[in-house]
């Protein structure tokens, strides 16, 4: 089964650390492709937009291969709100009639990926602790090279 929502959505919690909540309410605008940036402003939960956890806005790097996942990801998703007739989508991972997306949906999906892909099954939330080990190498034991990641508070 193909899907390119929750593919984006994954590889989006791994690669920049966002809270699930916080990638449910992103908009297409908080993606910066020129200056490889995602600003992280808002939060989704139980259907509704509010402020983030820590009340505080923050800037992520754009890693390169996430860039081109979300690229082609835009472009699917242009298509399904064309097709759906939902206009121009305004948020970057809406549920299946442009809203916001449902964290319990999301955790089905996860789920579902995680045994077909024969992996241990883990929490959605976990994605974001693999980014922090990559931005912040020496807090983890298992940490990768941590090469190129930052995460920037904004006042």
């Amino acid at each position: 089964m193909h899907e390119p929502r929750w593919g984006a959505f994954f590889a989006t919690l791994a690669k920049a650390g966002l809270r699930p909540g916080e990638a449910f309410a992103l908009r297409l605008d908080d993606i910066d492709f020129r200056e490889k940036t995602i600003s992280v402003e808002r939060a989704a939960s139980y259907g509704r937009i509010k402020a983030t956890k820590t009340y505080d806005r923050r800037t992520v790097d754009l890693s390169p291969e996430l860039a081109r996942t979300l690229h082609r990801y835009l472009s699917w998703l242009k298509e399904e709100a064309l097709r759906r007739g939902w206009g121009e989508p305004e948020l970057l991972f809406p549920n299946d009639h442009g809203r916001v997306q449902d964290k319990w949906v999301a955790g089905k999906a996860f789920r579902r990926m995680l045994k077909k892909a024969k992996l241990p099954a883990f929490r959605l939330y976990d994605l974001r602790h693999h980014a922090g080990s990559r931005i912040m190498p020496g807090l983890w034991p298992d940490a990768g090279s941590g090469a190129g990641s930052r995460h920037q508070a904004s006042a």
